[in-house]
């Protein structure tokens, strides 16, 4: 059986580290505050800003949030416009204000480079939290990606692109897998590493690894079959061939939210 990669312990690993930090910076007469515009008719968004509240709260950043669609208050808006805290935009945007004014207003005034706690956009001067999370897997199990094959199968914005550039930083050779690859065990089989960041249930089998893989899950959805959030990777049937192997749930999510935290003092770190 492969090493289950422990991830709730990286995970505390680097907010005892933001902690630290943030404990340091209020010393100095910081205050760190993250503000999170949400969605308050997306349900599965509340999870994620509800896992964020609770990091915050742990590693003592400030947290604040605010709904964000046709009824929020203008003033609210304009306050967090004004100020220079950094800001978390919690996607998919309300129905409602999902236009191109709303984005015009976040991109002006939410995504600068100095607020943008995401890392999504451009000349940010953090990287995206959950493939800053990812990397962060490989130097916790002592692995070493200089001249590995890493296959991504995904192609979003938020992890699976920024990973390319990290891990051919690394010197490791990437192949990008999408939903136009045919024979997509082909490819993943001739892999080192499998990082699957697309959210469809099982969608990578014992079938597509070869022994001694590690391999990595990142996407997450609801498995139609049980109504159970489920991975990408078919984690009992994989777990005897794979070297290292992360879970589903309890797993890189994890790590998302603590390298969130650990951004938002990247971001205030930079002021000093």
């Amino acid at each position: 059986m492969g090493k289950i990669i422990d991830c709730k312990t990286l995970s505390q690993k680097i907010k005892d580290d933001v902690k630290e930090r943030v404990d340091k910076l209020k010393e100095k007469g910081i205050n760190p505050k993250l503000t999170v515009l949400t969605n308050p008719d997306d349900e599965p968004s509340k999870a994620y800003v509800r896992n964020k509240k609770r990091v915050c709260e742990e590693v003592g950043i400030e947290f604040e949030e605010i709904p964000f669609n046709k009824d929020t208050e203008y003033k609210e808006l304009l306050q967090v416009a004004n100020s220079n805290n950094p800001v978390v935009v919690q996607l998919p945007i309300n129905k409602q204000i999902d236009n191109d004014v709303t984005w015009e207003v976040i991109n002006d005034y939410y995504c600068r480079p100095e607020r943008d706690v995401d890392g999504f956009f451009k000349d940010s001067f953090v990287k995206p939290a959950t493939a800053k999370g990812v990397m962060k897997i490989f130097d916790y199990i002592n692995y070493d990606l200089e001249g590995k094959h890493v296959c991504i199968v995904g192609r979003g914005k938020t992890c699976a692109k920024p990973l390319v550039q990290m891990l051919l930083d690394k010197n490791a050779t990437v192949t990008v897998c999408h939903s136009h690859t045919q024979n997509l065990e082909e490819v993943t089989i001739e892999c080192d590493v499998i990082i699957s960041c697309v959210g469809k249930p099982h969608l990578i089998t014992k079938e597509h690894i070869w022994w001694g893989s590690v391999v990595i899950n990142v996407g997450l959805s609801v498995n139609p079959k049980t109504g159970k959030l489920t991975g990408d990777i078919d984690f009992a049937a994989c777990k005897d061939k794979a070297e290292y192997i992360t879970k589903n749930t309890g797993g890189v999510g994890l790590l998302t939210t603590a390298c969130l935290a650990e951004n938002v003092v990247e971001l205030y770190e930079r002021r000093l």
